[in-house]
């Protein structure tokens, strides 16, 4: 089983970086695919739904919103302080971007200072947000998963 773990956190890695090195055009299908490869795993898809279950994102990104003024990224993203509902509302965030929900230079107009390019909007998003999340949900992801291993291994004679 720890093999197995292995070669998922690899290619977890593996995307996170292309994500982290993405030019704008390919941002959003980098995303897509790290995305894809956390929902193609049938032990990992019930733990992001809890972690989404309990968070109005709409609600949640409409209320940043109205913290942006006339200067550019002067907007605050106010995250839950429940460790969970935070790692739910990343996801929503990230999921909004892959799928072009939120435009990501939208986002950076409303939330980060950034110049106006879009390879540095989408590395800034990368650094800034994808990146601290992607360590947090992988070590959220990586707990549950070895708490279940345990807890279906064979017990021992």
């Amino acid at each position: 089983m720890a093999e197995d773990f292995d070669a998922l956190w690899k290619r977890y890695w593996e995307l996170v970086g292309d994500v982290v090195i993405s030019k704008h055009q390919f941002f959003m299908s980098n995303l897509q695919r790290w995305l894809n490869l956390l929902e193609q795993d049938h032990r990992i898809v019930p733990i992001l739904a809890r972690l989404e279950r309990d968070i109005d994102f709409g609600t949640w990104y409409q209320e940043c919103l109205k913290t942006t003024s006339g200067m550019v990224g002067s907007g605050a993203l106010t995250w839950p302080m429940d460790a969970d509902k935070r790692l739910g509302m990343h996801l929503a965030l990230i999921r909004a971007f892959a799928s072009q929900k939120i435009p990501f230079q939208d986002f950076c107009h409303h939330f980060l200072w950034t110049r106006n390019d879009f390879n540095v909007m989408a590395n800034d998003i990368a650094e800034q947000i994808f990146q601290p999340f992607s360590r947090d949900l992988q070590y959220e992801i990586d707990r549950k998963l070895r708490m279940a291993s345990i807890a279906t291994a064979p017990a021992a004679d």
